[in-house]
């Protein structure tokens, strides 16, 4: 449901065009950081683990995410492989 049916795709394809247009396509893509709190959010009703354990995971996702910046090689990857391999 989008917008509760307020909207139709198209009319919000076209808002978005309009806002990408005005900031000339000068957006960031997404972090590793941020493509892996997707991912983990994606695996999360499919896990039984406690809260704890969850969020240990989450805080080991971004502490590697952060590390991998500060290589060179990382650096070259796509956001979505490091994040992957944190």
């Amino acid at each position: 449901e989008i917008c509760l049916r307020s909207y139709t795709a198209e009319e919000i394809e076209a808002m978005e065009r309009t806002l990408l247009n005005g900031l000339s396509w000068r957006c960031n893509a997404p972090t590793a950081h941020q493509v892996g709190l997707s991912i983990l959010s994606l695996i999360l009703p499919y896990v039984d683990i406690p809260e704890v354990t969850w969020g240990f995971l989450m805080d080991e996702m971004k502490y590697l995410t952060e590390l991998a910046v500060q290589d060179y090689y990382f650096s070259t990857q796509r956001m979505s492989t490091t994040a992957l391999a944190a």
